[in-house]
């Protein structure tokens, strides 16, 4: 997990300075604080460049070292007024994988 954050603090500037613009130094901080809680958990995608994913082991794609991650959905379980809420934070793709559907 610890190379899964590494790519989440890295990876947000990309897709938020605009964003934010002047305030994403400040942001920046809030960002990392609420992305590194005990609560955060994340859904990582991958991109599969070894052929037909259906032919592809999961073995060979790590011994290979052929898929790389291109985006991610931050996400908690919290309560609301004690009904279980799934919130999404944030979901952040590589340009080359947005709008693809």
């Amino acid at each position: 997990m610890v190379n899964h954050f590494f790519f989440v603090i890295r990876f947000s500037p990309k897709n938020m300075e605009g964003f934010y613009g002047s305030d994403w130094p400040l942001q920046a901080k809030v960002k990392r604080k609420e992305m590194s809680s005990t609560d955060a958990r994340y859904i990582f995608v991958r991109e599969l460049r070894c052929g037909d994913a259906y032919e592809a082991s999961t073995q060979r794609i790590c011994e290979e070292g052929c898929d790389q991650i291109v985006g991610f959905v931050h996400y908690r379980f919290t309560l609301e007024e004690e009904i279980p809420v799934l919130n999404v934070y944030e979901i952040q793709l590589e340009s080359q994988i947005q709008g693809k559907g």
